[in-house]
């Protein structure tokens, strides 16, 4: 449907401009009319920003959520609703006049509505995946239905405040690594825009065979500093939100199955997925699911999309009367760590207290290898620096050494 650009004026006398979507001019000025406002001037956009982000579907994905510290806050107070006794409802507007972000009260508003209508309390959160996803959705349903909300929304409570940890340690291990990589793009820009175009001029004067690393250096900066590298830099930036937005799943998948295999990164993913494995199968096992339940609602917490598939095909193998040793070791992610710990705790029926001690090992290797992981950059950056230096000194200064040697001679 068309989109048209108005100014108007409210009976007040207040200026107002915005966008109406309607069939024709005429439709948009009674539409106009119909709220009382006085047309100034309208005309039709030929392009609507909104509906083209809406048409290929990019627009939901940048939703802004919620930050994992409002989330923290937010799960304190329901948890208390509920230690309180308090009525869901009552609670939830009691959270609602707290909140100070517009889309927690939104999200907070629809679930009272739905409540009150009948729905339950997880669909109605479902309905809100860009603040509560999944794996919340499934923890807050394992908690109806075994009757131990309360006791999940304390662990739920642990488990956030361990991730937000987990971030805010990992961003500062990184905050090094950043500043290399920033001071390393500077210094490639104002290279390849300013000291090579000077360069290149002198050494041109000279009328000289330049070296190949000069060469190649010279034809990058050339490229850097063409219009084809930004019809390029546009072309690739479009075609990326297309394929983003059209394969968003497909490209999820592939970056989860790659991320597990990343030197350094890869196994402190695979740590830390293994530790919410662990502490989140253990808390709905205490809440009186059995195993292949809990690995039905697991595969919907994790984040990785490949350990997700490896759960369900845990649950398939278990349901089959495959054992949970067997079944485990046959995914090739569960590290035979955590295998045979749980083996032994099938065998000794202590499963619950074997899931806790695993969960609690993965913490403190998780802990150490974060506090660790700017010390494990630190080589790969170092290499990185003197590699970009070692080329930019080379191409610079071998054809003046070169020069001067011609001049010796």
């Amino acid at each position: 449907m068309p989109s048209f650009r108005y100014k108007a004026r409210s009976l007040e006398g207040k200026s107002i401009k915005g966008n109406i979507n309607a069939s024709d001019l005429k439709s948009a000025k009674s539409m106009l009319a119909t709220q009382k406002l006085l047309v100034i001037s309208i005309h039709q956009q030929l392009f609507n920003v909104q509906e083209f982000l809406n048409s290929i579907n990019i627009l939901p994905h940048f939703k802004k959520g919620i930050s994992i510290e409002e989330m923290i806050i937010f799960n304190r107070q329901l948890q208390l609703i509920y230690s309180v006794r308090m009525p869901v409802l009552s609670g939830l507007q009691f959270i609602h006049d707290q909140s100070k972000n517009p889309e927690m009260q939104q999200a907070l508003k629809s679930c009272m509505i739905d409540i009150s209508e009948g729905r339950e309390f997880h669909s109605a959160l479902g309905k809100h995946p860009h603040i509560f996803d999944q794996s919340y959705v499934q923890l807050i349903r394992a908690g109806e239905i075994s009757g131990e909300l309360e006791l999940i929304l304390d662990r739920i409570c642990e488990i956030t405040e361990i991730r937000a940890e987990n971030i805010t340690k990992i961003k500062s291990a990184l905050f090094y690594p950043k500043i290399v990589l920033a001071f390393m793009f500077f210094t490639f820009t104002f290279t390849v825009y300013f000291i090579i175009p000077k360069m290149k001029g002198f050494y041109d004067s000279f009328k000289m065979d330049l070296p190949m690393i000069t060469q190649i250096v010279l034809k990058v900066a050339h490229f850097f500093t063409s219009p084809y590298f930004i019809i390029i830099s546009l072309l690739l930036t479009v075609l990326g939100f297309y394929y983003y937005a059209k394969f968003k799943d497909r490209l999820k998948t592939l970056w989860d199955i790659v991320s597990l295999k990343l030197p350094i990164i890869g196994p402190l993913l695979i740590q830390i997925e293994m530790n919410s494995f662990t502490k989140i199968l253990e808390l709905l096992l205490k809440s009186g699911l059995t195993f292949t339940n809990g690995l039905e609602i697991l595969k919907g917490t994790t984040h990785n999309q490949t350990i997700s598939n490896d759960i369900a095909t845990c649950r398939q193998l278990v349901e089959s009367g495959i054992s949970i040793r067997e079944s485990l070791s046959r995914l090739k992610r569960f590290p035979p760590l955590l295998v045979n710990m749980i083996a032994i705790g099938e065998e000794t029926g202590a499963i619950e207290s074997v899931l806790g001690k695993i969960a609690n090992y993965y913490k403190l290797q998780i802990d150490y290898k974060i506090s660790n992981l700017t010390k494990l950059l630190e080589p790969i950056l170092l290499l990185m620096i003197f590699g970009t230096v070692l080329i930019l000194a080379l191409a610079i200064f071998l054809p003046m050494w070169k020069m001067s040697m011609a001049v010796k001679h």
